[in-house]
């Protein structure tokens, strides 16, 4: 969506990548992207960077992102985690602010902020999270940061049955998009909306949908329950995974035309900005009535027969060695003609091994000894002195 107004992100970040279905989506927009992923899960991480090769793949926390990135990247984009889940970010755990320490307790709550901290002034943060980060009231005071430092652009409710298609769960999901905006000056009457939470029908809703009931993705409704027992709504869209995204297309759309501030997003003036826009768009919207007639004056095209001998181009391929490397650090390979030989047993008798004979200096040291032990021998004779069989220091003279 954001492609079509002339947006493309050159600077990406991915907080919570999975195997990277995100990084794949900006990828295709862009492939000289700058994409750096995080990936807390070890196996997970692995996969993401087999797959991804050209991004920066960070096998850790998204609390690990270092302070120099903050301000850096145009977008950040992913689908995140949520849950009562503690963070250890000593930025957050330990500020002054007591909205940020109460944003690191809950971990959908601690993303969107640390991530309007690692976008510039007019970058994007585009997140799926769950319902609970609009529709919890204790929230509030996060929801309030967030717009205090950024802009409302677009919040979309998609409906539980999403997921089901691919992951086979139904869970209640929104698409909440937000521009950094470093200089704001006060709240709207739509950020309002966004931060309240009102009672529909005994079920506590951001007041933001109950306004805009045409941001809720759905063809039917039922009052049920969420997946901690507590009373919600139940939204299902029955025209699948098509029919939902083409009916979130328009609400985004429309919202990213009104809402998104692309002079800030560029950093430059609004006439200047205003000319780019519409250069962008014209461009666009050229390329998408020319694509057919190309497609039908193209000529047929030849494939070339494959060699006999040819040989498919090998997949990115992991080992249990992959699973417990450091990063930056590899496992020494050794190679194939520099392993060293096995040495096979001979079937031939062994000879047995010679003696080695005594050196003159060991002889002599034997005789030395075995005449001290004699003579020690015969002064206890003649002294009376009886031999204890039990010592087996007896022979040695200590004095």
């Amino acid at each position: 969506s954001f492609n079509y107004f002339g947006v493309e992100p050159e600077k990406v970040l991915e907080p919570s990548s999975g195997i990277g279905v995100f990084v794949d989506a900006v990828k295709q927009k862009n492939k000289d992207a700058y994409v750096m992923a995080y990936e807390k899960d070890l196996m997970t991480g692995k996969v993401l960077k087999a797959l991804h090769q050209d991004s920066i793949v960070r096998i850790e926390g998204f609390e690990k992102l270092a302070k120099s990135f903050e301000n850096y990247f145009d977008m950040a984009v992913s689908n995140i985690p949520f849950g009562d889940i503690a963070v250890f970010d000593p930025a957050y755990t330990n500020s002054k602010e007591p909205v940020r320490r109460q944003a690191a307790k809950a971990v959908h709550n601690y993303f969107f902020l640390k991530a309007l901290d690692a976008v510039h002034d007019g970058g994007v943060v585009a997140f799926i999270t769950s319902q609970g980060v609009m529709d919890s009231p204790t929230s509030a005071p996060i929801r309030a940061e967030m717009l205090r430092h950024a802009d409302l652009v677009s919040a979309v409710r998609l409906p539980n049955n999403l997921f089901t298609e691919n992951a086979n769960t139904e869970v209640g999901s929104d698409l909440i998009i937000l521009q950094k905006n470093a200089t704001k000056q006060e709240l709207t009457e739509t950020d309002n909306l966004f931060i309240n939470v009102e009672d529909m029908d005994g079920i506590g809703t951001s007041a933001y949908f109950i306004a805009h009931g045409d941001h809720i993705i759905h063809t039917s409704a039922k009052r049920d329950t969420d997946p901690y027992g507590k009373p919600a709504m139940e939204y299902i869209h029955e025209g699948g995974v098509a029919g939902i995204s083409q009916d979130m297309e328009k609400v985004v759309m429309a919202d990213i035309s009104k809402n998104f501030n692309y002079s800030l997003y560029k950093g430059i003036a609004v006439e200047d900005a205003e000319i780019v826009k519409e250069k962008t768009v014209t461009q666009e919207a050229e390329q998408q009535k020319t694509a057919p007639t190309q497609e039908k004056t193209t000529e047929p095209i030849i494939q070339e027969q494959p060699k006999e001998n040819a040989k498919p181009s090998p997949s990115p391929m992991l080992s249990l060695f992959d699973l417990w490397e450091e990063d930056g650090m590899e496992f020494e390979k050794i190679p194939e003609q520099e392993k060293p030989k096995q040495k096979t047993k001979k079937t031939s008798e062994s000879k047995p091994r010679k003696k080695k004979e005594a050196t003159a200096v060991q002889q002599t040291l034997a005789l030395d000894f075995s005449a001290t032990l004699n003579m020690n021998k015969k002064k206890k004779e003649a002294d009376g002195v009886p031999d204890n069989p039990d010592d087996i220091y007896a022979d040695i003279n200590w004095e």
